[in-house]
């Protein structure tokens, strides 16, 4: 047994059938394995495959990033909306007010997104506010 090998919780075992029970030496090394984004140790769903390499947050993560980097609305919404949420903690700006432009910048993205409004548009109306 070397590094990469994770043993299977006695009680996961107890909650295998006996069918499953003739497949365990097959799979054992298989079924847990260590996010190599996270360093976390989860459940690999795809017992057979060896390609599984992130947990589900970490994957779910990686999917999001990559929505935001091909759309430039929700690039930038997001990055303001950090901006100005730091603004709120530090007292610079009032909850109230950051709310309701977050609700305008929601529905102003929204139209960017569905092409109702072009993106610099939206841009200048997010740089002016």
């Amino acid at each position: 047994m070397n590094d990469r090998d994770i043993k299977i919780p006695v009680s996961d075992l107890l909650k295998l059938t006996e069918k499953d029970e003739a497949t365990i030496e097959k799979y054992t090394s298989k079924i847990y394995k260590r996010c190599l984004v996270c360093g976390k140790q989860y459940l690999c769903i795809e017992r057979g495959r060896n390609d599984a390499k992130m947990c589900e947050q970490c994957k779910n993560d990686y999917k999001y990033e990559e929505a935001i980097k091909n759309a430039p609305a929700k690039y930038l919404y997001r990055n303001e909306c950090k901006r100005r949420n730091s603004k709120v903690r530090r007292g610079n700006l009032s909850r109230q007010k950051y709310d309701e432009w977050r609700i305008e910048a929601e529905r102003l993205r929204d139209k960017v997104l569905n092409g109702e409004i072009v993106f610099e548009e939206y841009y200048k109306w997010m740089l002016g506010v």
